[in-house]
């Protein structure tokens, strides 16, 4: 992320060079649709299938649960958890990749505001890239609990947890946690700050997990206090919340 800036103003200083040439290319793929689009078609469809195949192994987890061996209900959602987050490597391939476009999109943007200085430029384009593969990882983790969770079958997912303690697979569980159970487990919150300490990305989305569910759910003040200490959440923001879910009722 920290090389994006300095690659949105190197292509926002040629910019005006390139647009005409970029109309044309634009004008001769509209008659010409490149032969690539059949493949993302293809990819498209796949990544598709990959959601729907967590949705079935879900589903199948929620309505089969007390017909299902613990070790087929494992295979079940292990199969859709792998699944989930291959699609998410791809995607965090795809995207470093594809960085020079996706700074072309950024410098674009940035280009309908010409008093921009550079600085303001280096913060919008980190945000800009940081919101597009920030929230594609943040939302595909909640997509995975969501598809994959049940409330009657939470004790595979701690085993799952067990045998692949990865933080992506600790967020998962915490994330069903909270989305199924309605749980705040202060212990496995605190124990899952502990391994996440030195990954930030996954630090942020278990912070947004917690903030979410105090501002869906009744949470303890003394609960809230320990989660202010352990997430570095205000109590101060906490307060607001509890008045604007006050207000609101």
């Amino acid at each position: 992320m920290k090389k994006i800036p300095d690659l949105v103003i190197e292509q926002r200083e040629i910019q005006n060079e390139r647009e005409a040439h970029n109309d044309n290319l634009d004008l001769i793929a509209r008659n010409h649709p490149p032969e690539e689009e059949i493949e993302q078609v293809d990819i498209l469809a796949n990544i598709n299938k990959t959601f729907k195949g967590m949705e079935i192994a879900g589903q199948i987890i929620r309505n089969r649960h007390a017909s299902l061996t613990t070790d087929s209900m494992i295979d079940l959602a292990t199969s859709g958890v792998s699944s989930g987050l291959r699609f998410l490597e791809f995607f965090i391939r795809i995207s470093d990749s594809a960085k020079n476009e996706i700074v072309k999109l950024i410098a674009n943007h940035l280009s309908q505001q010409p008093d921009l200085t550079d600085q303001e430029i280096e913060r919008g384009a980190e945000t800009a890239y940081m919101h597009l593969t920030y929230g594609v990882i943040s939302g595909v983790l909640r997509k995975i609990a969501s598809s994959i969770g049940s409330q009657e079958a939470y004790s595979i997912y701690k085993r799952i947890e067990e045998k692949s303690a990865t933080p992506a697979v600790s967020l998962i569980r915490i994330s069903i946690d909270l989305q199924f159970n309605k749980n705040m487990d202060i212990r496995r919150v605190s124990d899952c700050v502990e391994s996440l300490k030195d990954n930030p990305v996954c630090t942020r989305i278990l912070k947004e997990m917690i903030v979410q569910h105090i501002y869906m759910f009744p949470v303890e003040y003394k609960e809230k206090q320990k989660l202010s200490s352990l997430l570095g959440i205000s109590i101060k923001g906490q307060r607001q919340m509890d008045l604007r879910k006050a207000g609101k009722g």
